[in-house]
């Protein structure tokens, strides 16, 4: 039986988290990092591969296995190619297309999806999972149940070829 593979609409997912989306208006590095650390978390007790697709047009080239946190494997589109054509690039290879879920509310590439025979889930519904513990798992003794310090947030960055926004001095 294959692993199950989680392949998310990275963008997509971002605007449908409120304060990533608030972020995504602030400084798109950050809002993305700020994805993928809840997805490191969300990855981490779990036996399956996490695939995150983003378009690639905004962003400096990174090399993806540099970008990707432990479990997460982080993909850019490359123009012109846009992040929902590498995603049905990835759908349409998958060799094991039953043990995938997709996470967009793109509903073009949800019917790719469920013409595979893909399961499709919205964000939201994604995060109402995310946001279930394991069991026996305390997310205050858990690795990555904490926010980033600044030092981590700025290693990040860096990754993506970017810079910490900043702070204005009060």
């Amino acid at each position: 039986m294959a692993r199950p593979k989680v392949i998310i609409d990275g963008y997509n997912m971002i605007h449908a988290v409120p304060d990533l989306a608030a972020r995504l208006k602030q400084d798109l590095g950050s809002a993305r990092i700020a994805l993928l650390q809840r997805l490191c978390s969300y990855v981490s007790n779990r036996n399956l591969e996490l695939v995150v697709v983003f378009d690639g047009a905004q962003v400096h080239p990174v090399e993806d296995a540099r970008a990707a946190p432990p479990g997460v494997r982080v993909l850019f589109s490359r123009p012109p190619q846009t992040a929902d054509s590498l995603i049905e690039h990835l759908l349409h290879n998958e060799a094991h297309p039953r043990s995938v879920t997709l996470v967009s509310a793109d509903r073009r590439l949800g019917d790719v999806a469920r013409e595979r025979g893909t399961s499709v889930l919205s964000p939201a519904q994604f995060l109402k999972r995310m946001d279930k513990r394991p069991r026996g798992e305390d997310l205050a003794d858990h690795k990555f149940g904490r926010e980033l310090s600044e030092e981590e947030m700025a290693e990040w960055l860096a990754l993506f070829g970017e810079r910490m926004p900043r702070t204005p001095r009060l």
